[in-house]
Formats: C-alpha cells, structure tokens, sequence
C-alpha cells in the first residue's frame, strides 16, 4: 500500500513531505483549490510520523503554500513552479 519510491526512502520525512507537494504540483495533480488527502492517510502514504507532517505542512501553510481551514482541511493555496 506504500507507494514510497526507494530514492524518496533516502530523503528525511520532512523532506518527503515537501517533495510530495512540490512533485504533485509540478506535474498538475494538485491545483490551487484541491483538497489534500486527510492527515492520516498521507502520513501513511509518505512513510512519516502525523507529528513531522503537521510541523511540515504548519510550515507550508505559514510560507501560503497551503490553507489550513479548520473542520474543512488543507487546501492548495498558491502554486509556484520556479
């Protein structure tokens, strides 16, 4: 069920973490207004502690990357490919 790839098992958590949204933005699976898939089911799916990938995405959502809205979840908010 772990898709993690062997060269993304080399990278710390945190930067698993950024690589997921950097890598899914880039390719266009995630746009500015996509919901990110729930907490648990990420942290599952990237092979990271739910606490690293709170502090990971508290930090992304600080620098507008994301949009935190409580009892809604966590959206894309800006999307910079340079």
């Amino acid at each position: 069920m772990n898709e993690v790839l062997e060269s993304d098992a080399r990278q710390s958590g945190s930067d698993r973490v950024v690589s997921y949204f950097k890598d899914r933005i880039l390719k266009g699976e995630l746009k500015v207004g996509d919901r990110v898939m729930p907490e648990r089911e990420l942290a599952q799916h990237l092979d990271v502690g739910r606490p690293l990938l709170r502090e990971v995405m508290k930090s992304l959502a600080m620098l507008g990357f994301l949009n935190v809205r409580q009892g809604s979840g966590t959206y894309i908010a800006r999307v910079r490919t340079h």
